[in-house]
């Protein structure tokens, strides 16, 4: 449960710009490389290497956003900020 969320920037990996602690932010729940062909595409859904936040097929499985905290690849952000 939990693949279509909002919240707030608690933290910040290394090497993520563009963002702050404390951004009111929502993601793409597809987690994707960024890297194989469907990606370069722009064909996220595709990607071979792909999971999906709060999902619970085995092949796709990644915990969902009903935790306190997740962690979420700065590529799969949405550029989305809410006011």
């Amino acid at each position: 449960m939990g693949h279509e969320a909002a919240g707030t920037v608690a933290a910040l990996g290394a090497g993520v710009s563009g963002w702050k602690v404390g951004d009111r932010v929502t993601f793409h729940s597809t987690i994707f490389c960024g890297e194989c062909d469907y990606c370069r595409r722009g064909q996220l859904n595709l990607c071979d290497r792909r999971s999906l936040v709060g999902v619970s097929i085995p092949e796709f499985r990644c915990n969902g956003a009903y935790a306190e905290y997740i962690a979420v690849p700065a590529r799969c952000s949405t550029g989305c900020r809410i006011r």
